[in-house]
C-alpha cells in the first residue's frame, strides 16, 4: 500500500531518512496456503502519515538473514512446518513479530538500514540508490579525466543516500589514496542553486588543522561530490571499536557499541572538535552534524569531516531528538547538544538511544559528569544549552 511522502520531491530532494518509524500489527490474513501479516507503519508522530505493509514470515526471515551481520540478539520467532495456519498458533507469531520488529527499530544503527526502510517503506525506498550514484560519479569522471575510481565502499555508512568511492590520479598510480563522497541534497534545503555552486566552489578554502581538507568539491544540479584523504585509520568510532575495519558495512560493525576512550584521549578530542566547530560557525557555516563516525583521527589528531551536510540541507542523526528539546532553537545550541552525544559515547562507548537522561551513569568520568549533566540530562535541556566558546573556555577541555 502506497505511503505519504512527508517532503514535496524537489529538485531531487527525498523525504527525512533520519524520521523514526514505528509499526503495529492488524489482523493477519490468510492467501492460500500462506499467511499475511499486515503491519501498519507509522512515520514521526502524525497518525496521517502511515501506511501498511503485508509480509510473510518468509519476508521477515530475508530481513533477519539481512542484518543478523550485527552481532544484535533479536528474537526473530522460529519456523514451524506443520500447524502453521492454526489460529493461536497465528497470534502468538504476529505478537512475536510485534516484538521482533521493536527490537530492530530500537536500535539506531539496524534502524537507518536500506533493508529495514525497504521492508517498511517499499515504496519510497524500493529504489536502485545504487546505480544512479553510480551513474553521476561515471559522468563526473568523463568531466575530469585526472581521477580514477580505485573501488567502491559500498554501506559503510549510515546514510542511505551517501555514497563512498577509493580514487587516486590518474597520472600517478601509486599516489596516496583519496576518498569520493556522493550526496544528494536533504529536505531541509534552502540554499538557491547559485549559492550552492559558490558553497562547493569555496569550500576547499576552509582550513584548520582538526578539519579533513577538500581537495575538490562540486555541485552538479542534483548532489555534491568531494574528493577527501582518505584515512586509513578510520573515525573515533573505529577507535573504539579496534577490531573494525574502516571497509567493512556500518551494520557489521557499530551495532554492538565499543569500549570508552581514556579520559586524556576525551579531553583532547573533544577539545579539537570544539575549535573546529566554533571555526565553521564563526565562518558562517551552521554546522552541527558531527558525530563519532565522521570524525577522522590522523597523526593523533582530530579531523571533522562532513562540513557539507551543513548547505545540502541534509538532517542531524539526532534531529528527532532535537526537535522534542524546547530550548534548542538555534544551530548553535544544536551542535553543543550534538557535542553532548559525541562525549556521551566517546565515555562509555556507546551511543546514547534517546534524547536525554534523568541521571549520568554513576561510571563516569568525575571531571565529565558535570558537562554531561548540562547537555544530556532532563534539567540541562530544559535549562538550555552552554555556548561553544562557554565549552571552549572549561578546564575541562584545556
Amino acid at each position: 500500500m502506497a505511503s505519504a511522502a512527508v517532503f514535496e520531491e524537489r529538485r531531487g530532494i527525498q523525504l527525512d531518512d533520519t524520521t523514526p518509524l514505528t509499526c503495529s500489527f492488524d489482523e493477519p490474513q490468510v492467501e492460500g496456503s500462506h499467511i499475511i501479516y499486515l503491519i501498519r507503519v507509522q512515520r514521526g508522530w502524525s497518525k496521517d502519515d502511515s501506511w501498511g505493509v503485508g509480509r510473510r514470515f518468509s519476508d521477515f526471515v530475508k530481513l533477519h538473514s539481512d542484518i543478523v551481520v550485527s552481532g544484535v540478539d533479536l528474537p526473530l520467532p522460529p519456523k514451524k512446518v506443520f500447524g502453521n495456519m492454526d489460529r493461536m498458533f497465528i497470534a502468538e507469531r504476529k505478537a512475536a513479530l510485534q516484538v521482533y520488529l521493536e527490537c530492530v527499530l530500537r536500535e539506531p544503527v539496524l534502524a537507518c538500514q536500506l533493508c529495514v526502510k525497504r521492508f517498511l517503506d517499499p515504496d519510497n525506498y524500493d529504489v536502485p540508490v545504487d546505480e544512479e550514484a553510480l551513474r553521476q560519479v561515471s559522468m563526473f569522471f568523463r568531466n575530469e579525466p585526472t581521477w580514477e575510481v580505485v573501488e567502491r565502499l559500498p554501506n559503510i555508512g549510515w546514510r542511505i543516500r551517501r555514497h563512498y568511492y577509493v580514487v587516486r590520479p590518474r597520472d600517478s598510480p601509486k599516489a596516496v589514496k583519496h576518498m569520493l563522497t556522493l550526496l544528494p541534497p536533504g529536505p531541509q534545503l534552502f540554499l538557491a542553486e547559485k549559492d550552492l555552486v559558490s558553497f562547493f566552489k569555496v569550500l576547499p578554502n576552509l582550513i584548520h588543522p582538526n578539519i579533513l581538507p577538500v581537495q575538490f568539491s562540486t555541485w552538479n544540479n542534483s548532489a555534491a561530490l568531494l574528493i577527501q584523504p582518505f584515512v586509513e585509520h578510520g573515525s573515533l568510532r573505529d577507535c573504539m571499536n579496534p577490531k573494525t575495519k574502516l571497509r567493512q558495512p556500518y551494520v557489521k560493525k557499530y551495532a554492538l557499541g565499543g569500549n570508552g576512550l581514556s579520559l586524556m584521549e576525551i579531553r583532547k578530542y573533544c577539545r579539537q572538535v570544539l575549535d573546529a566547530v566554533k571555526y565553521l560557525h564563526d565562518k558562517q557555516v551552521p554546522f552541527a552534524c558531527f558525530h563519532a563516525g565522521n570524525i577522522f583521527i590522523d597523526g593523533g589528531n582530530v579531523k571533522l569531516s562532513g562540513i557539507e551536510v551543513a548547505a545540502l540541507g541534509l538532517p542531524s542523526p539526532y534531529r528527532h531528538y532535537i526537535i522534542t528539546l524546547k530550548k534548542i532553537q538555534t544551530k548553535e545550541a544544536e551542535a553543543v547538544y550534538t557535542f553532548g552525544h559525541l562525549l556521551y559515547e566517546l565515555t562509555f562507548g556507546q551511543m546514547l538511544k534517546v534524547a536525554c537522561v534523568e541521571q549520568i551513569p554513576a561510571t563516569c568520568h568525575p571531571e565529565l559528569k558535570p558537562v554531561l549533566e548540562s547537555l544530556l540530562t532532563s534539567t540541562g535541556t530544559k535549562s538550555g544549552m552552554p555556548s561553544l566558546s562557554s565549552l571552549l573556555a572549561s578546564p575541562v577541555f584545556p
